[in-house]
């Protein structure tokens, strides 16, 4: 039996990482080994523009490009046995994701240093499986979780799958969230792109947030590309963490991956707190993100951009999804109440101990 190759597909702001922590943490069943997500394809694709209006809007932002971002990585390898810190781009990933680092320097050093290429990434992820092996590690497989996979040309996605399969055996998982709530999230997390400063008002990210909204990102389109290449599973995050639906949820991922998934990591996003979260270890790409309320008011003045997207789910499936298309009631937004709610059944102590 081939191990495992999990691609995690998108989207941002839907609770990716408690996703990537539940198989990775919660249950040893996949190892990225050097990171959640480097973007290490998307630097390898062939769409060449879209990747120098990508760094130029990082660099505007104030951000570090996914090269520089490398050369970080080379560095801090440095100091893998006492690897604790963060990035940027996961928020602060807890180190015990990423703690099967059996590379050498060079090894490393060779990964992230140009030319980036698809040859490398195979490579890569073959002598990490190895590396599992010789160690006895359990789990079934490795796993990239570079949320930007979603975004991939079709060329490389077939190529890269074809590539993988020789050794592999390659799935794919996209985590997905209320459209609305899932763009408010994101908004609010970022930095306000006329300036190096946070958001001056809220009004100010009002005005970015409706400019933003006029073109939403749409779930399908992931969906169907990577459903050509790979058995796909779509996984609507409010299901799998609460809900009358989250056993169905939750034996549908374990069915997907083929690993009996015994309890799923925190979700500072489930329940919904808005602005007042619980400050969980390993998720403050969550509980930083959203800085304002998302009212009723916004909610519904947001339905038309996105009211297609909600159509076609229906037309697909049949219903909407646990919270999704109406807004949110946040009855809890006491940050000790939904500590409780989170941790159920699951304490952050017993997380770590692990």
């Amino acid at each position: 039996m081939k191990p495992k190759f999990i691609f995690g597909t998108g989207f941002g702001w839907c609770a990716t990482t408690p996703l990537f922590y539940t198989l990775t943490i919660t249950n040893e069943i996949v190892s990225p080994g050097l990171a959640k997500e480097d973007n290490y394809l998307f630097s390898c694709d062939y769409n060449k523009q879209e990747k120098f209006e990508r760094d130029m809007i990082l660099r505007k932002n104030g951000c570090l490009t996914d090269r520089q971002k490398f050369e970080r990585k080379k560095k801090k390898y440095r100091n893998k046995l006492s690897e604790k810190y963060g990035t940027t781009s996961t928020g602060g990933l807890r180190w015990e994701a990423r703690r099967h680092l059996f590379f050498t320097q060079q090894e490393v050093d060779e990964y992230y240093s140009p030319p980036y290429t698809m040859d490398k990434y195979i490579t890569y992820y073959r002598k990490h499986w190895d590396y599992m092996q010789e160690n006895n590690l359990p789990h079934l497989g490795v796993c990239d979780f570079s949320n930007i996979n979603g975004s991939l040309t079709e060329r490389l996605i077939d190529e890269t799958v074809t590539a993988l399969s020789e050794t592999f055996e390659v799935i794919a998982l996209c985590i997905v969230r209320d459209p609305i709530r899932r763009t408010w999230s994101e908004s609010c997390s970022f930095g306000n792109p006329q300036s190096t400063l946070s958001w001056e008002s809220r009004e100010q990210h009002l005005e970015y947030y409706y400019q933003r909204i006029r073109n939403p990102k749409r779930y399908f389109d992931t969906f169907d590309l990577w459903s050509k290449y790979v058995p796909f599973h779509a996984v609507i995050m409010e299901q799998l963490w609460e809900g009358d639906q989250q056993k169905r949820e939750v034996s549908r991922l374990s069915d997907h991956i083929g690993y009996d998934i015994g309890e799923v990591h925190p979700n500072v996003y489930c329940p919904d707190c808005g602005t007042n979260p619980p400050k969980v270890d390993g998720l403050v790409d969550q509980w930083s993100s959203d800085n304002f309320r998302l009212d009723d008011d916004i909610y519904y003045n947001s339905m038309p951009f996105f009211q297609s997207q909600y159509d076609a789910w229906e037309e697909r499936y049949g219903s909407l999804p646990l919270y999704w298309g109406k807004p949110y009631p946040y009855p809890v937004e006491q940050p000790e109440i939904a500590e409780r709610g989170l941790m159920r059944g699951h304490t952050t102590k017993e997380a770590f101990s692990r």
